[in-house]
């Protein structure tokens, strides 16, 4: 695995959790397998994301690192893979969106 000053990943909602480069080779691989692909690249593509989102901060926005991850696999003529994580990342936004809750007064929380 690669060495990766990324500590910290800002949620949609703010929340931070911790840069977890196992939890992105396991989505890597996912999506390749989804689509045909080979998952033996996804360590090498994991690799190139984390080079790629390396910054001094050491913090990224979960938006910012799935562009990355998006990215990755169109510059490795991976566009298949690419089509469907950015449709994972739709459908999963749409549930989150679907679990907002709202007050009384109709506002969300």
């Amino acid at each position: 695995m690669p060495r990766t000053n990324l500590r910290r990943v800002v949620k949609r909602d703010g929340s931070e959790q911790s840069f977890d480069v196992l939890r992105l080779t396991e989505t890597i691989t996912a999506c390749l397998q989804g689509v045909g692909g080979n998952p033996v690249l996804a360590q090498q593509f994991t690799n190139t994301v984390v080079v790629r989102a390396a910054n001094p901060l050491g913090l990224i926005q979960s938006a910012g690192l799935a562009q990355i991850v998006i990215d990755v696999f169109e510059s490795y003529g991976c566009k298949e893979a690419a089509e469907a994580f950015a449709w994972y990342r739709l459908e999963e936004e749409e549930v989150v969106a679907g679990l907002r809750v709202h007050t009384q007064s109709g506002r969300e929380t």
